[in-house]
């Protein structure tokens, strides 16, 4: 694939990932049907950009001439899994639970929770990002070990954070 080909496709990942949680981050607190179609849409856009970019990857690691084995490979591509089933439990949720939080039947936890989520997604896309455009990824195609841990740290913790949301927007609803 040429150079220019693979930057342009890696910054139309970006742009879906960021107008994603753009949209998301902008729509997020209001309990409206609109600002909901919203961040269904926001969090449809990142999870677009997001497999955009785990396929680039997945191709800069495949094409390489040094293989790095099947452990390896899944190892690099888990931050991308992680926030691929994080994003996607993320827009599981406004959508199961559209009509509730329309009508604003929820606690206030689900902000809350919704924003400490979304804000472990930005610290999730920073350490991409910086991990991507390292000069070790360039050379090797491979994320180093450290980028990967602190990704998966993430990813782990935003899980347990979205879990918390799933448990309040079930159990806890309020009869507003």
């Amino acid at each position: 694939m040429d150079l220019d080909l693979l930057n342009n496709l890696i910054n139309i990942s970006y742009a879906f990932i960021f107008a994603g949680i753009f949209i998301v981050f902008i729509t997020l607190g209001s309990h409206n049907e609109n600002a909901l179609i919203g961040t269904i849409t926001g969090y449809g856009a990142s999870i677009v950009g997001t497999l955009l970019l785990g396929g680039l990857t997945y191709y800069m690691i495949s094409s390489n001439n040094i293989w790095p084995g099947w452990k390896r490979l899944i190892y690099s591509l888990s931050p991308f899994v992680m926030l691929l089933i994080i994003l996607s439990l993320s827009l599981s949720y406004v959508s199961m639970y559209f009509n509730k939080i329309a009508n604003n039947q929820i606690t206030s936890y689900y902000s809350s929770f919704s924003y400490m989520s979304l804000i472990f997604v930005c610290f999730q896309l920073y350490y991409f990002i910086s991990a991507i455009n390292q000069r070790e990824f360039r050379e090797r195609a491979s994320l180093n070990t450290k980028s990967v841990s602190i990704l998966n740290l993430f990813g782990v913790i935003n899980m347990i954070i979205l879990i918390t949301l799933g448990i309040t927007l079930k159990y806890y609803s309020t009869d507003c």
